[in-house]
């Protein structure tokens, strides 16, 4: 859909009835246009349309599998902006068919099975020599069927690695290992035996190899097994060669911290709820205590810890202390912390004449004899200006206290002996007030003002909705150099001095004109050498600030993947920087970037290349009969990268994914489930590319 001046307004799935739904829109004028891979047909509101689409099928045998053995069959045309795929299970050899597609002169038709590499027709592993399958009505026979894309594993150039999984010394077993070639994104996977051993037969190239247990990859590292992918060893095999002892120990830190924290004395009542920190150069846990009291924390490696317990309620310091874990403390190695054993300090922060409470006055206490920050953390008053430090050992103290909008104010050589109630009241004291505005006596909102004498701390305000500021706890005495800065304006300057009755001083900001030019290439990792995407949409966006609409600029690539915005504003103070949306044709993966940056009349290059990839696909079941479903796609941290709609039979299919892994949701009519029948993203599984994720709404 694309409102009246061209700009993208959404893509929306159509479902087995035909129908389709957007989200709410402006009053305006639309334009609606049906899209099958690369055919578009204009469609008028409120009228049913009838588009009638001359489709092909492309059909072929697979031979030289087991019986039960499960192929995915994948046919993509560039200039098709098609990639649909299926799996077939054999019994002797596999019939297939792909149907549904568009006409098309350069289809790479490939196939997949475990333990074989990739083959694509006609009979070859690597895609830069596939043959590419023609379908028009010129190939096709009279049913409109591409016939003889054939496919035979029975004799195919493999190599084949060997090794070991191992945890604390023993071998682990039925976890995946994965044979993965960098270059072509092949994958390879094997489950271990019941001692941990595992074997993987590969196509002759690169690979490196990996297990992922417990939220982490391990990579077979020459050396030792690493966490880390750029240290990963690879192995490079020939056709005939073994591999083997690539063995991969995922043995993680088991050191454990246990204790107890409570009031006043050991054994006293128990305090839940505090945050347990333990830190060191090994890494860190952390976790809460339980209601009674208790901590434990898990996964420690040995070493010498900083261990931190913040009560996180009340008024309580934050204590820390020091522990070393080693082999004759790794399971029993205990910190307990007690609170509420000291002095109280309190009181009421008050403004100076009128006797307001002041909210959210910042206070620290300060030991006289050492300099060090009592409690290591800063206090603030409540809404009734009322104030409470505990856990205050006998000394001599200075209480600092202090609040945008009054002077400072110190409480120097506190003799705290016993439970202590001191108020403290602040001045406004003399101050500089003004409005800031743009050449037209617009009010801007947001701006940064500072008044600074040389040598000396600065003071700060920001204008609010109407441009108006005020700095507070100014000095009578001293002249002052005042600024005011927004993002996209320039600066201005004024000088002043402060008085009691306030000084003003206002400032105009004009906003110069600023643009650039946005400009790059979209390719696609399938062929090689990596051919422009002719025909993608690309989105060009920014959000000006709070309750202002975002900006968007639309175009088009052109045969050769190329596209240029030109005149592009530059986002002011308060904007987000560019987002990038590139939608190419047909199934290919939609593309997104953030945190791109424009200066005036620079050039930016942003290309895209289109990741061949794999896909992860299934099957929906258990939603209501005749229902729409929505499957979602989304990594590993849980964020957005693609949604589909489920066909009739249920199946869908996500492509071009590469490297991470990644979670799904299906969702029909207020039912959700993710994979592996879990109900939230926090718990659901991960599937991994070229995996097969299969959902059940009605468990």
């Amino acid at each position: 859909m694309f409102d009246a001046d061209g700009n993208l307004v959404g893509i929306y799935p159509v479902n087995d009835q035909g129908y389709f739904e957007t989200q709410p829109l402006a009053p305006g004028d639309y334009t609606y246009y049906a899209v099958y891979g690369n055919q578009e047909h204009e469609i008028s509101e409120g009228v049913t349309t009838d588009w009638d689409l001359t489709l092909y099928s492309i059909a072929g045998t697979v031979s030289g599998l087991n019986s039960g053995d499960e192929v995915v069959i994948e046919a993509g045309s560039r200039t098709g902006k098609m990639l649909k795929s299926e799996v077939f299970t054999a019994g002797s050899a596999v019939e297939y068919t792909i149907a549904n597609l568009v006409p098309a002169d350069d289809y790479i038709v490939s196939a997949t099975t475990a333990n074989n590499p990739v083959q694509y027709y006609s009979n070859v592993t690597d895609i830069t020599q596939a043959t590419k399958v023609v379908v028009s009505a010129s190939t096709a026979d009279e049913y409109s069927v591409v016939t003889g894309i054939d496919f035979d594993f029975t004799s195919v150039d493999t190599a084949t690695i060997t090794g070991r999984v191992v945890k604390n010394s023993s071998g682990v077993a039925d976890i995946g290992v994965y044979a993965l070639n960098p270059g072509t994104y092949a994958i390879v996977s094997q489950l271990t035996d019941s001692a941990g051993n595992y074997t993987l037969t590969v196509a002759p190239g690169s690979y490196e190899v990996f297990v992922y247990s417990g939220g982490k990859a391990f990579y077979y590292n020459a050396t030792e097994t690493t966490q880390q992918e750029s240290q990963a060893t690879i192995l490079t095999l020939d056709a005939g060669d073994t591999l083997s002892d690539i063995d991969i120990d995922i043995t993680e830190c088991d050191c454990t911290l246990s204790g107890n924290v409570t009031y006043e004395r050991e054994g006293g009542d128990p305090v839940a709820g505090a945050l347990i920190t333990a830190i060191s150069d090994k890494g860190q846990a952390a976790g809460f205590t339980r209601r009674d009291g208790s901590y434990l924390l898990t996964g420690l490696c040995q070493g010498t810890y900083q261990v931190e317990m913040n009560p996180l309620t009340g008024d309580y310091a934050i204590q820390v202390k020091s522990i070393t874990i080693d082999e004759s403390n790794c399971d029993s190695a205990a910190v307990d912390f007690i609170i509420d054993t000291g002095n109280t300090l309190s009181g009421q922060v008050t403004e100076q004449g009128t006797g307001t409470p002041i909210s959210r006055a910042m206070l620290y206490l300060t030991d006289n004899s050492t300099g060090e920050l009592v409690g290591h953390r800063m206090y603030f008053t409540n809404p009734q200006g009322n104030y409470s430090i505990g856990d205050i050992p006998n000394g001599i103290y200075t209480l600092h206290v202090s609040h945008p909008d009054y002077e400072s104010a110190t409480v120097e050589n506190l003799d705290i002996s016993a439970d202590t109630t001191r108020n403290v009241t602040l001045s406004k004291g003399a101050f500089i007030y003004g409005k800031v505005q743009d050449g037209s006596g617009n009010a801007i909102a947001g701006a940064t003002i500072i008044a600074v004498v040389a040598g000396e701390e600065p003071s700060y305000a920001v204008s609010d909705g109407s441009g108006n500021y005020a700095i507070y706890g100014l000095d009578t005495t001293k002249t002052y150099l005042v600024f005011a800065s927004k993002r996209g304006y320039e600066r201005s300057f004024a000088v002043g001095s402060a008085s009691d009755s306030g000084t003003q001083l206002d400032f105009t900001l004009t906003q110069p004109a600023q643009t650039f030019t946005l400009q790059g290439t979209v390719t696609n990792a399938c062929y090689s050498p990596a051919a422009g995407v002719a025909n993608a949409r690309v989105i060009a966006s920014y959000n000006p600030g709070a309750g202002k609409p975002d900006f968007f600029k639309v175009t088009t690539t052109d045969a050769n993947g190329d596209y240029s915005f030109t005149g592009l504003p530059v986002p002011g103070t308060g904007a987000s920087d560019y987002r990038l949306v590139v939608v190419p044709p047909g199934n290919l993966r939609v593309q997104v970037r953030s945190g791109i940056e424009g200066t005036a009349d620079a050039t930016v290059t942003e290309n895209f290349e289109i990741p061949c990839g794999q896909s992860i696909s299934g099957t929906v079941t258990g939603a209501p009969a005749g229902a729409v479903v929505y499957v979602v796609l989304y990594d590993s941290s849980g964020d957005f990268v693609d949604y589909t709609v489920a066909g009739t039979d249920g199946g869908y299919s996500f492509g071009g994914l590469v490297g991470d892994n990644y979670k799904v949701v299906a969702t029909s009519e207020g039912k959700v489930k993710w994979y592996n029948q879990k109900d939230t993203i926090g718990a659901a599984d991960t599937v991994s590319p070229g995996a097969t994720a299969d959902i059940n709404l009605g468990s």
